[in-house]
């Protein structure tokens, strides 16, 4: 999706941020692949929205969804994070986390720029395109949610509310709360890099804004 959200951007600061959070993504991909290499691990098949993620396209859906998605992927690994024992899978989990922090606000912040400039029936439909794509993965996190019920237990059943709550918390402010500036993408790198690097990877970052 990165790729094609690139080819709708000549902003060249967002072009740069964009292509650093895809590096990050990679990494994130190698490091679980590595991970569960590592302990004989088998990684699904693909989950079973993918092929309708990649026939979304334009650029404000493609903010809104990779917003969503961001925010959905940080609950839901927060959550895994409380619920292993094993120190090695937490700590990765937990570096994955300080990332994805990062990737919440990034796409909060250029999803709150492209949803502000829409005007007149424009806006109206782009609330409605966020109210379907908060709908679409609400019932994702559903299905999600019963496939990890055995690692999470009781926390399954509390999760699909939680990412709801989120989602509706996050309403207003797409719409109404000013974007952030691009630049702290780069301090918050470094920031959240040498924090992880003296903390062992404890905490885990929430999905406030900040």
């Amino acid at each position: 999706m990165v790729e094609r959200l690139l080819a709708r951007t000549t902003d060249v600061h967002e072009r740069r941020v964009l292509q650093a959070y895809a590096a990050e993504e990679d990494e994130h991909a190698r490091l679980i692949g590595a991970y569960f290499e590592k302990h004989g691990l088998e990684r699904g098949p693909p989950f079973w929205i993918q092929p309708a993620l990649d026939r979304i396209d334009g650029r404000t859906p493609l903010l809104v969804l990779m917003f969503h998605m961001e925010l959905m992927a940080a609950l839901f690994y927060g959550t895994v994070a409380q619920s292993v024992e094993a120190g090695e899978a937490r700590a990765l989990i937990r570096r994955l986390l300080r990332d994805e922090a990062r990737h919440i606000r990034l796409f909060r912040s250029l999803a709150r720029r492209e949803l502000q400039a829409k005007r007149g029936f424009e806006r109206v439909t782009a609330r409605a395109l966020v109210t379907s794509v908060q709908v679409s993965a609400y019932t994702t996190a559903q299905y999600q949610a019963r496939q990890l019920a055995p690692l999470l237990g009781e926390r399954a059943a509390k999760l699909p509310r939680r990412v709801w709550a989120q989602f509706t918390a996050e309403r207003g402010g797409l719409f109404d709360a000013a974007p952030q500036k691009l630049d702290g993408w780069w301090a918050a790198q470094k920031r959240g890099q040498a924090v992880f690097l003296r903390s062992g990877a404890s905490g885990v970052p929430g999905c406030a804004e900040t």
